[in-house]
C-alpha cells in the first residue's frame, strides 16, 4: 500500500458518484484508506466544509501513509484548500470552477436561491481570492478539464454544467493540466481520470 485516497464530491452530489472510481482503483491498485468526504452545500458554508475536510484528512492519514486528494467540481476547490498540507502527496481536481463560478445573471440568481454557499465561489469572493493567493509549491496538483457538453443556459463553451473558462482561466501555478473530451459528470468514469488517480497512488 503506497497511499490513501480522499475523495470529495461536487455540489448537490454524494459519495456514490465515486463508485466507479473506487471499484477500478480496488481492482487495479493497492491502496490504504479510501474515504469519501461528504457535505451539504445547502446548509454549510465553505469555511465549515473546509474545516471538516481537514479533520477528515487527518483521520484518513492516521495509518502513516500520505494521501491523494481528489475533488470533483466544487469538491476540487475544497481539495485545493487541503493540497499543501504535510499529509498530502498529490491533489487532483476534475471539472472544477477554479477561477470562480460565473454564469449568466438569470441562472446565477436561481442557483444562489437554492444554495447561498455559491456566493463563496463567485470570482470576486474572499474564498476564491484567498485560494488564488495560495502557494502550490509543496505538493503537485493535477487539473483535469472537462470540455465537451451542452447547456442551453450557458452561452459559451461548457461541459454541460459549468463554462470551460471557469476551469481554465486560473489554474494553480505549476499544475499539470489535462483536457478530457467528456462532460461534467462523465469525467468521473473517464479512462484518463482513472489513469491519473492510479498513477498518483503508485508514485
Amino acid at each position: 500500500m503506497n497511499k490513501n485516497l480522499l475523495l470529495i464530491h461536487g455540489a448537490w452530489c454524494s459519495k456514490h458518484g465515486f463508485n466507479y472510481i473506487i471499484k477500478k482503483i480496488l481492482d487495479d491498485t493497492n491502496v490504504g484508506h479510501i474515504h469519501c468526504f461528504e457535505y451539504d452545500c445547502q446548509k454549510e458554508s465553505m469555511a465549515d466544509i473546509v474545516r471538516r475536510a481537514k479533520s477528515d484528512l487527518d483521520n484518513v492519514s492516521t495509518n502513516g501513509l500520505k494521501t491523494v486528494v481528489v475533488g470533483h467540481s466544487m469538491g476540487g476547490l475544497i481539495a485545493l484548500k487541503l493540497s499543501q498540507r504535510s499529509t498530502v502527496s498529490r491533489t487532483i481536481t476534475m471539472a472544477s470552477p477554479l477561477s470562480g463560478l460565473k454564469m449568466n445573471r438569470w441562472l446565477h440568481t436561481i442557483l444562489l436561491w437554492h444554495a447561498p454557499i455559491l456566493r463563496d465561489i463567485i470570482p470576486d469572493s474572499t474564498f476564491i481570492k484567498n485560494l488564488h493567493k495560495k502557494s502550490f509549491t509543496r505538493n503537485p496538483v493535477d487539473v483535469l478539464i472537462a470540455n465537451s457538453g451542452f447547456n442551453p443556459m450557458i452561452y459559451e463553451q461548457s461541459d454541460g454544467v459549468i463554462p470551460v473558462a471557469t476551469q481554465t482561466k486560473w489554474t494553480p501555478p505549476g499544475s499539470n493540466i489535462y483536457t478530457v473530451e467528456v462532460n461534467h459528470n462523465e469525467i468521473l468514469q473517464a479512462p484518463e481520470t482513472i489513469i491519473c488517480i492510479e498513477r498518483a497512488l503508485r508514485e
